[in-house]
């Protein structure tokens, strides 16, 4: 039940972010980077994993996870030293970037574990 619940925060959240950096990205040049954009769709990309996780149910193909799986750890640790962090910590200061990285890591990590466990071990599923 907990999975679902973290799907369903996380759509919600994935949707949020999408309108909220598109519309900074078009209203104001320099207030998002392309990579906030790049993230924030694919964000999109692996939320069908994550509810076929939480759900127990086969979504897509098992060899298409196992391809974006790699990919998603790599922009997760590629998001904490993303243009945004590096300029939230040129304006804001360390302290409050490396917060804003962690708090982000800390929220991302149970989705990103559960989506790796969803292409590689959950062969119930997969059967």
């Amino acid at each position: 039940m907990w999975w679902k619940i973290y799907a369903w925060s996380m759509l919600l959240l994935a949707v949020v972010t999408l309108v909220g950096r598109g519309l900074a990205h078009f209203r104001r040049t320099g207030l998002t980077s392309r990579w906030d954009l790049v993230e924030a769709v694919s964000n999109f990309v692996l939320l069908p994993a994550l509810f076929g996780f939480a759900y127990r149910q086969p979504l897509v193909f098992r060899r298409f996870w196992k391809v974006v799986v790699p990919l998603a750890w790599a922009g997760l640790f590629f998001g904490l030293f993303s243009p945004t962090h590096r300029k939230l910590a040129r304006e804001k200061g360390l302290p409050l970037a490396l917060a804003a990285g962690l708090g982000s890591a800390a929220l991302n990590l149970p989705g990103i574990w559960a989506i790796t466990l969803y292409a590689y071990s959950s062969s119930g599923i997969w059967d």
